[in-house]
């Protein structure tokens, strides 16, 4: 087993029926199933353990459950799954946009030694859209109404400056790079240079709104009737161009720097949690990130 990979952790120690029962009967009562659960694994990418099962009533619900606390966490992956819970009640609270809903957290370690939730499932299967689709605009232009306090990663302390709210964001992917060391093969002090000399542009954006933040096409879906985001745990408050629907032509000199950092951290953050699962870096990943790398030294 890789010691870094939540999967494997979990596979070696998986939950037992009688705790899984445990946990439904501590969030539903006597809605939970009254025999032994049967429970799916929804992701194979996640550093969570989701996993979907029934209630009594047949009605469908996921659990989201941390990684074992013994696993090293990334630091930009600090509070993710607190972070996910609060988003998911602001979205609820302040928007239309079909998402999971939050049905109970624990974070008291009681039952299982992790975090957990329990939330709605959502069915449906990855839209494939792209920036340009008059759906995925209307669902973001909903979700970027809800602006905040100051910028930053959820969970993180707000700061009143974007440009120092994100050079924070790559100096912790950066740090976590640094941790995978050879594993990945980044000048991490030649990417720091980059984002500080072409970071101006960032003072541009003086609001801060609620971005989705997260590039998995398999957390968008259509669900028939609609768009629906899943995991939110990977949102920020910052510039709604760092999102799916953000266009990637017609943009002026400073927005198309801002959108090439963008990228930039987006690829970062792929090989980053390659190299931290003990996966070598997709070539998809590993030339996203040059070609970002090289984007962005094109700027003058």
């Amino acid at each position: 087993m890789d010691e870094l990979d939540p999967g494997a952790a979990w596979a070696a120690r998986p939950l037992d029926a009688r705790t899984l029962r445990r946990m439904l009967e501590h969030a539903y009562g006597p809605r939970a199933p009254r025999e032994e659960p049967v429970v799916h694994a929804l992701s194979t990418t996640s550093r969570n353990l989701v996993l979907r099962t029934a209630l009594h009533d047949g009605r469908q619900v996921v659990l989201k459950i941390a990684p074992p606390p013994h696993l090293p966490s990334m630091g930009h992956e600090t509070d993710q799954l607190g972070a996910e819970v609060e988003a998911l009640h602001m979205v609820a609270e302040h928007t239309g946009i079909t998402a999971p809903q939050m049905h109970h957290h624990d974070d008291s370690h009681e039952l299982v030694d992790a975090e957990w939730f329990a939330m709605s499932h959502v069915e449906g299967h990855p839209a494939g859209l792209g920036a340009g689709d008059p759906r995925l605009a209307e669902t973001f232009a909903a979700l970027h109404q809800i602006s905040g306090d100051g910028f930053g990663r959820a969970g993180a302390s707000p700061q009143g400056s974007w440009q120092d709210a994100f050079t924070s964001i790559v100096e912790d992917l950066l740090a976590d790079a640094q941790l995978v060391g050879q594993q990945l093969d980044v000048d991490v002090e030649h990417l720091h240079q980059l984002v500080l000399d072409r970071g101006d542009c960032l003072d541009e954006v003086t609001e801060a709104v609620w971005c989705w933040a997260n590039t998995d096409p398999a957390d968008l879906l259509d669900t028939g009737s609609g768009l629906a985001l899943l995991d939110h745990g990977h949102g920020i408050w910052g510039d709604p161009l760092m999102d799916l629907d953000a266009p990637r032509t017609g943009l002026s000199a400073a927005a198309a720097r801002r959108r090439a950092l963008y990228d930039l951290r987006e690829a970062l953050e792929a090989c980053v949690v390659d190299a931290h699962r003990g996966r070598v870096a997709s070539a998809t990943h590993a030339s996203a990130l040059q070609a970002a790398i090289d984007a962005l030294a094109a700027f003058a």
